[in-house]
């Protein structure tokens, strides 16, 4: 005896538990309330997804342990009691009738597949009791739950679940309980699509003998007969299909940030655009983010997986004149403009550049709000003009958001009007910073990655009353703003080839892109007409009300210090920026000048100091990092909060060889 201890001792010490198959399993997208979204088989290409005891309806644990380890949580991977009674049985039957196998056993045999000899049965216990002691019962529970074969290539209850009754296993029937009980058995002699008698006699025993342990009625088991079982094996669905292109993490199971109700409206969304598309190259792309919680909480990477499996919101393409926003934005921070401003529409040409409206004609002195409602070029090119180009593209690129140039090329006029690239990804966010008082927050998409840091990319006020700008843009033809004011910008590239619609309805920023994937032109398609109705059902579903929107308060002061009905300040009643001169060499042919130089503000220009907001310098050019001087005093940063009293001053850069560069400016009063 005492040889035999020590033998089963040397054998639990030797042998080593196998655990390869519990983690390598199927990675799976789960939204925020554990809804499966996507997946990938494992190499093998079976579907073994994750199944914790707490996300099976309870009901199934009851009905696996009756059936098949009721002294699961007293025995310690091996039940000697179930072995000497399943002894005695056998004995007095004269044939196999009773087995002691437990589920740690059974787990066993699941982890490593060795042919039934009674020496591997041996082994087995031995690997069963070592499984207890490092996992524990829940966590043996887990790895059953997990593996479990299910039929064909389907691995575990959650597998099962979705597969035979497309529903997650945490809410079951006792039928469905039973046959996800019964089905490890033998999963292929079991399976209720090809042997549906044999599958229902097993159903029929593991409700008996739950009946028999007092887990349920007769009346509830007589009723669970009755239920039909699954005819064929479902594909499981993938609603986020689109997020497996996001695999930034080495987790099997990715948490996402995902809202599984949110999902499900865009794929509503996506069902409509597919019988209304004009061709199969025609596709569509959405990104939802939570402007509260700074999450996605939708992603539509297309159409239908079926037709194309690229994500499309990570795809570069024009933004048409959806950037013109942040012109203005910019503008305003830099009092340079007020929502009231009058600006010239008119046939303007910038050296070589001359732009166009869409529709071709002018409309003479307009306000900006006009401008930026009705989308006109000129007006936006003037802005642009005012700022830089290169002000406008560094400013916008300052997080992790990025507009693209071609190789090598300058960023120029043209940038306003779609010349450039962008994902409706970073587009989306962008659109987004408008609705959170300046600050741009970097998305989550995957829960367990890190918070990104805040980055401030406008002042909140110049944020807000741009956003209030675009809600005075009126919404497509057959919608009515029943919930409020949403605010939004279309945009339309050359040739018709991107439409996208992007606003907010104050709790949720959406981004739209309609297009062709090769590129080509989708005549005569555009922002407004394509894109912008399906932003205006999802911001319309998806409005909650006024008081809970994050920007409300903030709207509400800015409203009442400085509404965008009042008029401009004087200096702002025309939009006429000081140095003209300058702004003569910023067309889109300009050569790159490599040389330092002061970019913003501009030699001679006239300023409105405020109290306690900094000016901001941009310089361009040498080599950085940059000193400011001003007045021959040295600033602690790029930037100076100007004095309230008038005056003339003068601002020196100096970069880290020695080269200079200075202006002149002039402060003549404050804004306060």
């Amino acid at each position: 005896m005492l040889a035999l201890m020590l033998l089963l001792i040397l054998l639990y010490h030797s042998l080593e538990l196998n655990l390869t198959a519990f983690y390598e399993r199927s990675r799976t997208y789960n939204a925020a309330d554990g809804t499966l979204l996507s997946y990938t088989p494992t190499k093998e290409g079976r579907l073994r997804f994750l199944t914790s005891p707490q996300s099976v309806d309870p009901l199934l644990i009851k009905l696996l342990l009756s059936s098949e380890d009721e002294r699961f949580y007293a025995h310690g991977g091996v039940d000697f009691i179930a072995i000497a009674r399943a002894a005695v049985s056998n004995l007095l039957a004269g044939r196999r009738i009773s087995g002691a196998s437990t589920l740690d056993m059974q787990c066993i045999r699941l982890l490593n597949k060795r042919p039934r000899t009674y020496k591997n049965k041996i082994i087995e216990a031995i690997l069963a009791v070592k499984l207890r002691r490092t996992l524990g019962a829940d966590g043996v529970l887990q790895l059953y739950l997990t593996l479990a074969p299910m039929g064909s290539r389907l691995e575990g209850i959650r597998a099962g679940s979705l597969a035979w009754f497309g529903r997650e296993p945490n809410h079951l029937s006792p039928a469905q309980a039973a046959l996800l009980s019964a089905l490890p058995r033998a999963p292929e002699l079991l399976r209720p699509d090809r042997n549906p008698q044999r599958a229902r006699f097993y159903v029929h025993e593991v409700l008996r003998r739950a009946q028999e342990n007092g887990l349920i009625s007769a009346k509830l088991t007589q009723a669970a007969l009755n239920e039909p079982l699954p005819t064929h094996i479902r594909k499981i669905k993938e609603p986020g299909f689109y997020l497996k292109h996001y695999a930034t993490t080495k987790l099997r199971d990715v948490p996402t940030t995902i809202d599984h109700d949110i999902q499900r409206r865009l794929l509503n969304v996506a069902a409509t655009f597919n019988r209304q598309a004009t061709s199969q190259d025609e596709d569509l792309a959405i990104v939802v983010i939570d402007d509260v919680t700074h999450q996605i909480v939708g992603l539509l990477g297309g159409r239908c997986p079926n037709i194309n499996e690229l994500d499309l919101t990570q795809a570069i393409r024009s933004p048409g004149s959806s950037l013109k926003p942040f012109a203005y934005a910019l503008a305003i921070e830099r009092k340079l403009l007020h929502p009231l401003t009058l600006m010239a529409d008119e046939g303007s040409g910038f050296n070589t550049y001359q732009p166009l409206n869409f529709e071709r004609n002018y409309s003479g002195f307009v306000s900006a709000q006009e401008a930026l409602v009705r989308s006109l070029n000129v007006p936006a090119v003037k802005i642009l003009q005012a700022l830089g180009p290169q002000v406008l593209l560094r400013s916008l690129n300052r997080g992790q958001t990025r507009i693209y140039l071609p190789s090598g090329a300058e960023a120029t006029l043209p940038l306003i009007l779609g010349g450039c690239g962008v994902k409706l990804y970073d587009l989306t966010t962008l659109y987004s910073m408008l609705n959170t008082k300046g600050q741009l927050y970097q998305p989550k998409l995957i829960k367990s990655d890190k918070a990104p840091k805040v980055l401030r990319m406008l002042a909140p006020k110049a944020a807000a009353q741009t956003l209030m700008m675009l809600q005075k843009n009126p919404p497509p033809d057959g919608f009515i703003f029943s919930q409020g004011r949403f605010a939004y910008k279309t945009g339309t590239s050359h040739n018709y080839a991107d439409a996208l619609a992007l606003g907010s309805n104050g709790r949720y920023s959406i981004g739209v892109w309609v297009g062709k994937r090769s590129g080509r032109s989708n005549y005569p398609h555009t922002g407004r007409e394509r894109a912008a109705p399906i932003l205006f059902t999802l911001l319309s579903e998806l409005a909650t009300p006024a008081s809970s929107y994050p920007q409300n308060d903030l709207s509400a002061q800015i409203i009442a210090h400085l509404p965008p009905e009042s008029a401009p300040p004087p200096y702002l009643t025309f939009f006429a920026p000081a140095d003209k001169k300058l702004f003569a060499t910023a067309h889109s042919g300009a050569l790159p000048n490599r040389d330092l130089r002061i970019i913003f503000p501009q030699d001679k220009m006239i300023l409105y100091a405020v109290a306690d907001e900094p000016l901001i310098i941009e310089a361009q050019g040498g080599s950085a990092p940059y000193l400011l001087y001003v007045n021959d005093k040295l600033q602690a940063n790029l930037s100076f909060i100007p004095p309230t009293v008038p005056g003339f001053y003068h601002l020196t850069v100096v970069d880290s060889k020695g080269a200079s560069a200075s202006i002149t400016i002039k402060v003549v009063g404050s804004l306060n």
